[in-house]
């Protein structure tokens, strides 16, 4: 996880713009007050899938990230609810800047020039 995702997930959680759960995240996901999911790394496959099904249902972005609960102080979580629109941004531009420092390393991996 790059810096810039790690430290906006660590600002909205101390906003207080993200909350945290399973039950919390459906509930905010059918009243239509989630705006993205991030899901740490560490939740299993069918967490994973239920919560890509319920988000592809509900039309919520969702994003998978290395070590979020950490980054959010939530440890025994692995289910964050995004609630605010700035910190959404945020979090999606860092999270897709990260995406694509990783295809960038993995095509200097196999020798590929940008």
């Amino acid at each position: 996880m790059s810096v810039k995702l790690s430290a906006a997930l660590g600002f909205a959680a101390k906003a207080g713009k993200i909350r945290s759960g399973d039950f919390t995240a459906e509930k905010l996901i059918k009243s239509g007050e989630a705006l993205l999911i991030v899901l740490d790394s560490q939740a299993s496959e069918a967490t994973q899938k239920k919560w890509k099904d319920k988000c592809s249902y509900y039309s919520v972005d969702i994003k998978v990230a290395e070590g979020a609960a950490k980054y959010v102080g939530r440890t025994k979580n692995r289910v964050f609810v995004v609630t605010d629109e700035g910190f959404c941004k945020l979090i999606l531009n860092a999270a897709a800047e990260d995406e694509n420092n990783k295809e960038k390393d993995i095509m200097n991996q196999h020798g590929e020039v940008e």
